[in-house]
Parts: C-alpha cells; structure tokens; sequence
C-alpha cells in the first residue's frame, strides 16, 4: 500500500505515512496560467493506495477527481480517498427552493473513482450516506483535546446546542465542565450570548467548534464571555478555512489563544488528525 495528497495535505499525507509505515508515491504537480491542475504519477501506483485529499477550494476536488482517475488508470484496484476537509459539505440540504444538495453532489462524483473514503469531521455526519461506496467519520478529538491540555482550562463551551456532542467529549477527557452558548434577543437590536446553565466569571473558558471561517463567531463569543468575567478565552477548532482576514481579526480580538489541526494545513495548524486517520486506515 502506498499513500500520496494530489496538492492539499503534504505535511498530513507524510505524517500518516510515517505512523503506518507506507511509502509516499511520488508525482509532478502543475498549475497552468489558466488554473488548471495538471497531476502525473511518477512511479506505478501499487494496488492499494491511499489518497489524502481536501475538496476545498475547488481546485482541491478536481485535484482528488483527476489524481484518482491517473491513479487508476495506472493500475491501482483499491483507492481509499481521506478527506481531511469536506468542502461543499455545508450545502447539506436544500434551504431555498431551486438549490442543489452539493455535498451530495460532490459525493456522488467522488464515489466514481474511490473504492473507500474517510471524511473528518464533515459538517454533519449524514454526509457519509450522500457516498455509494463505504464510507467512514471520524473525529479529531484527540487533536482537539491535545490543544488544550495544557490550557489550564475550566470550562469547555460549544457555540451552540448542535455542536454540544464535540464540547462534551472533549470536556470529559479533560475532566471539565461543558456547556454550550445561548442567544437571547433583549430588545430589537441588543442580543445577550452567554452559556445555557454554567457562569464564566474567573474562569478559564475554551470554545471548541468545527469551522473557522471568517472567525466572527468566536469573536462575538469571546467578547461576550470577557464582559461577563471570564478570565481567559481560547479558541480549538478542527477545520481552520481563516477567509477574508480571519487571523488577523482574531489575532486582535480578545481571544487569548486558538489553534486548529492540520486538516486544512497553516500558520496555527498546532495539532494534527494523523493519528485519528491512522486508526481508520488500519
């Protein structure tokens, strides 16, 4: 078996590499002045391969569709796709009229070419059935718990009720409380966001979520649980997208610390999902 990214995950694909033993299968990558993504094997694929590729941005899935297809027509029989990030997963359902369900979509195409996939953290776990091929979730939850282990921290929070489960496991590793955080509308323009049941003040607060997109979540929450008496906030997320200057508005917020894995690979990448993969894989 042999392991290789088409152009996402190089830090990730060797780090997987190296706790399973494979060897990484070379190849030659190219961006066009046009865009396009130009992938070639350089040695013959074995049977089995495993690929580790992000659907996001959308040069990242045509970057998984075409190395599987080199890959197969190179002789490989059994390709199982890792997708670090599930890009399009958070188009799930259709919310208005004349939309298309795209994580679907997208899985459905996928499922051309992979024999088996591991998602990490998908945006809801459902996604899985969207793929006609076996298909596992996984959960980076020790990446998550690595990050804040030497926090000090006293409570765990989600943002919301829906992402409770990933705050509750983390807090019961760590042996902490966990709460999620509550909006309530004051009046026509003031909403007050605090946690359902637990108080904050003198306390060391972690909010643990999936996705960091433009960071304005954390930092409304950030804000919120400092005016409230919170002695410091820290932010562990999985999937670290950081668009439209995201680190440096968070990096100026009163957020004292935040990290995320190496799912989506950058500057505050601090913990990595290879070992969660690893166990998949085997």
């Amino acid at each position: 078996m042999q392991i290789l990214t088409a152009i996402s995950s190089p830090i990730l694909t060797y780090r997987v590499a190296k706790e399973l033993g494979l060897d990484i299968l070379p190849a030659e990558r190219k961006k066009f002045p046009d865009g396009e993504i130009y992938i070639r094997l350089l040695e013959k694929p074995d049977r089995e391969v495993v690929l580790v590729q992000n659907t996001y941005p959308n040069e990242g899935l045509v970057a998984a569709i075409i190395a599987m297809q080199a890959l197969k027509s190179e002789g490989a029989e059994d390709i199982t796709l890792v997708v670090p990030y599930f890009g399009y997963g958070r188009q799930d359902r259709k919310f208005l009229d004349g939309e298309p369900v795209s994580a679907e979509a997208i899985a459905k195409v996928l499922s051309k070419y992979a024999d088996h996939v591991v998602l990490v953290d998908p945006h809801k776990d459902y996604i899985a059935d969207f793929f006609d091929v076996e298909t596992k979730v996984v959960h980076a939850y020790d990446a998550l718990i690595e990050m804040l282990y030497r926090a000090d921290v006293d409570i765990v929070l989600a943002p919301d009720a829906g992402a409770l489960d990933r705050a509750k496991a983390v807090a019961k590793a760590l042996g902490v409380d966990w709460d999620y955080l509550e909006k309530t509308r004051i009046s026509g323009e003031e909403v007050e966001i605090k946690p359902k049941e637990i108080e904050v003040e003198d306390k060391n607060v972690a909010l643990v979520d999936d996705i960091i997109s433009t960071g304005g979540t954390l930092i409304e929450a950030s804000k919120a649980l400092k005016s409230q008496g919170a002695k410091s906030v820290v932010a562990a997320c999985v999937h670290g997208l950081f668009t439209k200057f995201a680190i440096h508005k968070i990096l100026e917020s009163p957020i004292d610390d935040v990290g995320v894995t190496d799912t989506i690979e950058g500057p505050l990448s601090v913990a990595s999902v290879s070992s969660t993969i690893a166990r998949a894989l085997r």
